[in-house]
């Protein structure tokens, strides 16, 4: 059976089967084909390749809270769909977000699922447990992602507007009241990654729109801010990198960064006490990563524009944070386009 065939059955209406339970899983992948019209969830297969093991929407997103897997259905399909990574051929349960939601991330925390929105603005909230909607804060206009610090959560607001360049804010919500107790300007286009002591925050434009590139759009920079003193601490710009910052995975005391030049190469770099090791340089768009044990894995796309000739072969990019190093690579039918610890 072909991979498209595997999808149109994964997504028909008949009711699915589970099949034996499978070993335990480091990572799980979304993966999508080139001109987004279908999508998998996928698992390593034990044997070096990666298993398609349910239809998903093409541009879905992958998250955990340590126990099951989340799949959110982004622009195409407004759905949170949960599944036990041991069989995951059957969804858990499936819940239907409003209509337009658009979600850009799954923050699991204090036994609750926070999904904001990047078409609505609303956060809404999950029980993990049976996907039931339980609340819905209107936060703002275009919601990216959130983290956890210190007890609060940090939601990115992009407020996006076509060819229209405004600051983004990052509200800080008190998740027992879902109350928004500050709001914050965080610069263009922000874009969020957990630290141990804060969050990382990337700024600025896509020079990317989305064919063209703009040199003067490589305007932003990347950032540690610690929440409680409201204390900025600048790591890098972007014209350092070398490229628009699509990409930042924090690996123990490293960051590892992916910045996009203007011949649409993706350029990686790991920052180290104030050291910048250079990378690999990919022909594709390393869209996505995630720390996976001592190492990181990188998403390749084949090309960075949708339906555009290849540029690179789809794969997983295996990279040793400490050297900065390429140690491995699998390659993919389809395309990765999320990727998440287990």
């Amino acid at each position: 059976m072909s991979i498209l065939a595997l999808l149109a059955a994964c997504r028909s209406p008949t009711p699915c089967v589970s099949g034996p339970p499978r070993e335990p899983s480091a990572w799980a992948a979304t993966l999508t084909d080139q001109r987004f019209t279908s999508g998998a969830l996928g698992l390593p297969d034990g044997q070096g390749a990666i298993e398609p093991v349910q239809g998903v929407s093409a541009d879905a997103l992958v998250r955990t809270d340590g126990e099951q897997v989340y799949v959110v259905g982004r622009s195409t399909e407004d759905t949170v769909r949960a599944f036990d990574p041991l069989d995951p051929r059957c969804p858990v349960w499936e819940t239907a977000l409003p209509e337009l939601s658009n979600a850009h991330d799954l923050l699991a925390h204090d036994g609750r699922l926070f999904v904001p929105t990047f078409g609505t603005g609303a956060l809404h909230v999950l029980d993990p447990g049976s996907g039931e909607l339980l609340e819905t804060l209107e936060l703002g206009e275009t919601l990216d992602r959130a983290v956890a610090v210190d007890g609060r959560i940090l939601v990115a607001d992009q407020r996006f507007q076509p060819d229209v360049r405004r600051d983004g804010v990052l509200h800080i919500v008190d998740p027992a009241g879902l109350t928004v107790t500050d709001t914050l300007p965080a610069g263009p286009n922000p874009r969020l990654t957990p630290a141990d002591d804060g969050v990382w925050v990337a700024t600025g434009w896509f020079a990317f729109a989305p064919a063209t590139y703009d040199a003067d759009l490589v305007d932003g920079a990347l950032a540690h801010l610690d929440p409680a003193t409201g204390t900025w601490t600048e790591v890098t710009t972007e014209a350092a990198l070398g490229g628009d910052l699509h990409t930042v995975v924090a690996a123990g005391e490293t960051l590892v960064t992916v910045a996009v030049d203007g011949l649409a190469r993706s350029s990686v770099a790991c920052i180290r006490d104030g050291e910048v090791l250079e990378g690999p340089t990919d022909a594709g768009w390393l869209l996505t990563g995630a720390a996976v044990g001592p190492e990181v894995l990188l998403g390749v796309r084949s090309s960075l524009v949708v339906g555009q000739a290849s540029t690179s072969d789809p794969g997983i990019l295996t990279l040793d944070p400490v050297t900065c190093a390429a140690t491995g690579f699998t390659s993919t039918t389809l395309e990765p386009y999320d990727l998440v610890a287990l």
